[in-house]
């Protein structure tokens, strides 16, 4: 934390001196998870808890005729785990440890990138922002969002067999690496990323040791990703567009399990994620937002299976006056080695109702309450409770503005 403040307090003495910009976003909630029943007929207690949902600081500042951009999330945390043996011959027990590092410079540093314009054609270097997700990307890292969807990394009621947590393929990170942008028009725009691949969170054991003493390791695999964006306008800039492709390279950890050892050995991964986005400006101040994504990871392994998760998400919401409300409707899908009948395999319907309310226009406080409600239909055989319905109400307060301003 203490880093965290140095570089905050450092980036604010020099956006006085350079005629730059430092935005807030603070948004807090208090959220209230109703109880529900998983898949093994087992009930799950409901929780309540109040939390910072969000919490950032974006820098701008000019650089000659370049622009320096810096993006801080200080809700994000650098957490990573191993899955380790104890016991001999065919008594093994299968425990996992959870390592949780803290607040590191690498991991709350969002982005940090330097952007240089060349006539029609602009160069972005540094831990640049990923261009996928869509709009519902952009909407969540705004702190604007009360459901995200399976695709951007909803982690809601996700649980299967025992009341393990599933996985899902969700928009990575941001990366390291360049963008080369191209303006065709003012309302037609298209950028191309080379970036790192996306690494683990999780850590890997080295060497044949069982116990939690045993080497923690980064993956060594060093490839790159890249992706394609498509920004465009139409109707008298009433329409928007946001198309977004990449091919992602990765890494996972598998085990290969000896007697009594335990080696745990880097995969590896490729990842595709696919979003098509369109926004249309209707009358009496309403947007309408249609998305779908359509992301899927398979490991690079004779006979391996992809395991895909696509989202289908409609929002329509008020963006002007005292009272805004937002209503929005989710239909995915996570299919786990192309399976529906995997025990991680399941369809969810999503729904949710949210009021904003801006008490002055231009103020950069604003109240709201949400309330969602989830249901993910599970397709494997034998479940005694085949759909988990969960149900989240959300209320909170968030502030946006320039604190030089």
């Amino acid at each position: 934390m203490k880093t965290k403040l140095l570089v905050a307090s450092a980036l604010a003495m020099v956006a006085v001196q350079a005629n730059a910009g430092i935005g807030v976003i603070m948004r807090s909630d208090y959220y209230n998870n109703s109880k529900f029943t998983n898949t093994s007929n087992q009930d799950v207690p409901g929780v309540s808890t109040a939390a910072p949902t969000t919490a950032r600081l974006n820098f701008t500042a000019p650089v000659s005729d370049a622009t320096f951009y810096m993006g801080m999330n200080f809700r994000s945390y650098d957490t990573v785990g191993f899955t380790y043996l104890t016991g001999t011959g065919s008594g093994f027990t299968t425990e996992t440890v959870a390592v949780k590092r803290g607040l590191t410079v690498d991991k709350f540093i969002e982005n940090a990138y330097i952007q240089k314009p060349f006539g029609d054609f602009s160069l972005s270097v540094g831990k640049v922002e990923q261009n996928l997700g869509g709009y519902e990307r952009e909407s969540l890292l705004s702190g604007d969002e009360y459901m995200a969807s399976l695709a951007n990394g909803s982690t809601v009621g996700l649980v299967s067999y025992a009341g393990s947590q599933t996985t899902t393929v969700a928009a990575p990170e941001n990366q390291s690496g360049i963008e080369i942008g191209y303006t065709i028009t003012p309302e037609h725009k298209v950028a191309v990323q080379i970036l790192n691949q996306t690494n683990s969170a999780e850590a890997s054991l080295s060497g044949s040791s069982t116990s939690v003493g045993a080497n923690l390791t980064k993956s060594t695999n060093k490839r790159s990703s890249y992706s394609l964006q498509y920004e465009g306008m139409f109707a008298d800039k009433m329409v928007s567009t946001l198309l977004q492709y990449g091919v992602a390279a990765a890494d996972t950890q598998t085990q290969n399990i000896g007697s009594p050892a335990l080696t745990q050995l880097s995969a590896v991964i490729n990842n595709t994620y696919m979003s098509a986005s369109v926004k249309a400006k209707l009358p009496a101040s309403w947007l309408v937002l249609a998305e779908y994504f359509a992301n899927s990871q398979l490991a690079d392994a004779t006979g391996s299976k992809k395991d895909a998760t696509t989202s289908a998400v409609i929002t329509a919401r008020m963006h002007e006056g005292m009272y805004q409300p937002i209503l929005s409707y989710e239909a995915s899908e996570n299919k786990i080695q192309e399976d529906s009948a995997n025990a991680s395999s399941f369809k969810r319907t999503a729904y949710s109702g949210a009021l904003e309310i801006v008490p002055k226009a231009g103020d950069a406080f604003r109240y709201h309450i949400a309330y969602n409600s989830f249901s993910d239909a599970y397709g494997a055989a034998g479940l005694a409770n085949s759909t988990v319905t969960n149900n989240q109400m959300i209320v909170g307060i968030k502030y946006a503005g320039d604190i030089l301003k």
